[in-house]
């Protein structure tokens, strides 16, 4: 019996109701939401990111939790699904997958209307509707992706509107085609194959067809995974193929950028036109009186500026694709070997991050002081670790919370070590095997934590006596394991009084990391008059790249 075939004795559905198509969508999330690191790792289009899996589950998970909640209002009227859907999906949309993929459910609801039910006829009206949605907001429409799909399922859809099929048949025929689009996405789309991957929207999508079509027929969603069309032996290689690795870690992406505005009376038309002109990978969408632009751009402030002209900016995020495609890069890089336990960390600087993913974090949240990562972009990278049990580096008692409210959110088991500095977090990084079980990890990263001391140098910013210590506005001040020791005018002068600090005295190795405000030239310089000064001590001078602090230092 082939594995299309209905496999229950119920009558199947001659229309879809808002209760069916809350539960339709809901086993999708479910099953998309189990292949989530199946689909990142074919990422390669158009940023070898690895997150396109992880964008798609997360816009799911919004749309299912918009879903559970109309539904214990005690609405379950086709239109209210298909409208809450719509916004969910707008409001809560990740990256280039997932804006396209809103644009599917706001073709849905311009299909329903009012309507309470649909048939066949009218469930093709809504895959039109999707079709000139997910096209009509990016600015230059790539076949051999996700819009490709999105296109067959449409003419799928029409050619069973007329041949008189019925619901069942439907979505058991436009699986078939979605396998056989999915399945050809790398002649469409050369990058493909030349990393010898199919499009990974491309499959989320077959992913999120196959949990409607099992739902509507009465097939489980549980444990079941969907081969990746095309790729037979996709559970034993090596994605993508090295090759193409190579050649991408050279290229530099820039910034994965999203803006949400209110109050924007501009046509799309001519925000996409201006938007194209900043960046690549363009998509605006314009739902009532809000607006979603997604960018691919070199210069954030360019887009936040010209988002500004167009309304109230409600909020903005920004993902670093380059350091993105170093980890994706540095995962593939790897051993075909599964990691038992995965490390995910929180960094503030370029240097800091290549340190950390060196040391084999398979995830990075940029962050720290006064910069904390939100519990949905903290549990997003959660999901997308490669291991089902995660060590997390907070590096800043401020994220501890939000660290702890995101792991009660994932079914993976996290374990927290409780890193205060980065300092902290670089040696209980020393101490991480990911071939080790998750508590072993935990317990030998925990013990480290205490063998080195933190301390740091940063900009004072206004005229204040803490901690018994008198500070000027403009000075340096010098501050041990979160205690303000000492301020002076000069950085050589508070490194100085740091280490003659009495609880410093064993000190015998300094590691000092650089900020992004000092050139190379003044750290050097700091460098040979401290280890001149103190040459009982060996020194370390490290790029950090951290924007919190003028120097972090490490005391051992």
């Amino acid at each position: 019996m082939s594995s299309l075939t209905l496999k229950t004795g119920n009558k199947p559905p001659s229309h879809i109701t808002g209760a069916m198509i809350a539960d339709m969508f809901i086993a999708s999330y479910q099953l998309i939401d189990k292949h989530i690191e199946l689909v990142n790792g074919l990422n390669v289009f158009p940023v070898p990111d690895g997150d396109t899996g992880t964008n798609m589950a997360m816009t799911m998970k919004a749309v299912s939790a918009a879903i559970t909640n109309t539904l214990n209002s005690e609405s379950n009227d086709l239109d209210d699904i298909s409208r809450v859907m719509a916004r969910a999906s707008l409001m809560e949309a990740r990256g280039n997958s997932g804006v396209i993929l809103s644009q599917f459910f706001k073709g849905i609801a311009q299909g329903v209307g009012d309507k309470k039910s649909l048939d066949v006829e009218e469930w093709a009206i809504c895959m039109e509707k999707a079709k000139e949605s997910a096209y009509s907001a990016v600015g230059n429409p790539t076949e051999g992706t996700m819009l490709t799909v999105i296109a067959e399922v449409s003419r799928q859809a029409d050619v069973s509107s007329k041949n008189g099929d019925t619901l069942e048949s439907l979505f058991n025929q436009t699986s078939i085609q979605i396998k056989e689009t999915v399945k050809n996405t790398p002649q469409l789309l050369p990058i493909l194959a030349e990393a010898e991957v199919v499009d990974a929207g491309a499959y989320g999508l077959d992913i999120i067809f196959e949990g409607l079509r099992r739902n509507l027929n009465g097939l489980p969603v549980a444990d079941v995974e969907i081969p990746v069309p095309g790729m037979k032996n996709y559970k034993s290689f090596a994605l993508p193929s090295k090759i193409f690795l190579t050649q991408s870690i050279n290229q530099e992406y820039g910034f994965c950028a999203q803006v949400l505005i209110s109050d924007n009376v501009t046509q799309t038309d001519q925000i996409k036109q201006t938007v194209s002109q900043i960046g690549d990978s363009v998509v605006v969408i314009n739902e009532s009186s809000m607006l979603k632009i997604h960018a691919h751009v070199k210069e954030v402030e360019q887009l936040l500026e010209y988002a500004q002209t167009l309304g109230k900016v409600e909020s903005h995020s920004v993902d670093d694709m380059d350091v993105q495609k170093e980890e994706f890069a540095a995962g593939h890089g790897k051993s075909n070997h599964a990691e038992i336990t995965s490390l995910i960390s929180v960094v503030d600087g370029m240097g800091i991050k290549q340190i950390f993913i060196e040391l084999g974090a398979s995830q990075i949240i940029e962050g720290g002081p006064n910069n904390s990562p939100s519990v949905s972009d903290i549990l997003a990278k959660i999901e997308s670790a490669p291991s089902e049990n995660i060590i997390f580096l907070p590096n800043d008692k401020n994220i501890v919370l939000a660290v702890q409210q995101a792991s009660e959110l994932t079914k993976k088991s996290v374990e927290i070590v409780p890193t205060q500095t980065l300092q902290q977090g670089i040696n209980c990084a020393l101490e991480f095997d990911s071939k080790n079980d998750l508590l072993k990890n935990k317990k030998h990263m925990v013990n480290s934590i205490k063998e080195i001391k933190s301390a740091e140098i940063s900009t004072a910013y206004k005229n204040t006596t803490l901690q018994g210590v008198t500070v000027s506005a403009g000075e340096f001040v010098g501050i041990t394991d979160g205690k303000l020791i000492t301020s002076a005018s000069t950085i050589d002068e508070v490194l100085g009084n740091l280490l003659n600090f009495e609880g410093h005295n064993d000190v015998e190795l300094v590691t000092l990391y650089r900020g992004a405000d000092l050139t190379i030239e003044e750290s050097e310089a700091h460098y040979e008059q401290v280890a001149s000064k103190f040459q009982n001590i060996e020194f370390e001078l490290i790029d950090g790249g951290q924007s919190h602090c003028v120097y972090m230092i490490s005391l051992e």
